[in-house]
């Protein structure tokens, strides 16, 4: 879906066998894409993550969430 966003898909990945009961939420999670820590309302198309071979990094937080730079 071109409107999903960087949010819809932590809040999925949340629900996921693999990660679900370890107390995991969207806001306590980064995904890092290209070097660039990926913003919760920006769109999975504008962050182009669509390209294939790329590897997006699922990367626990502590502490308050970061302020992505574009």
């Amino acid at each position: 879906d071109e409107g999903q966003t960087v949010r819809d898909l932590k809040e999925r990945l949340c629900e996921c066998p693999q990660l679900a009961g370890q107390g995991l939420t969207p806001d306590s999670l980064r995904l890092i894409f290209t070097g660039r820590i990926l913003k919760d309302d920006d769109t999975l198309t504008a962050c182009k993550l669509n390209a294939d071979g790329l590897t997006v990094h699922l990367v626990k937080s502590k502490g308050k969430p970061a302020t992505a730079t574009a």
